[in-house]
């Protein structure tokens, strides 16, 4: 099993927390997730903080990693450790 973190940081109102667990066969709905994110944000005149928005996947290595989540500034940045 995997499990995936994401942590949204949307201006400086706002942080949240998306989690999702994997079987090695499952398929990610995270950027689905992270996309309805930055429309709400964009439609309440809100933006991501892209340098901010980082994404952990916890579980073990062998097995396949989902790909790196994208936003319109690029990808989120995949990390091993951070800090709320």
């Amino acid at each position: 099993m995997i499990l995936i973190l994401v942590v949204l940081h949307i201006n400086m109102l706002m942080t949240l927390l998306y989690t999702e667990v994997l079987s090695q066969s499952d398929c990610s709905c995270m950027q689905n997730y992270i996309q309805y994110v930055i429309d709400w944000a964009f439609k309440n005149d809100m933006l991501l903080n892209g340098n901010k928005t980082k994404e952990m996947v916890l579980g073990p290595s062998k097995l396949n990693r989902p790909n790196l989540l994208l936003t319109s500034s690029g990808c989120i940045e995949r990390v091993t450790q951070f800090k709320l």
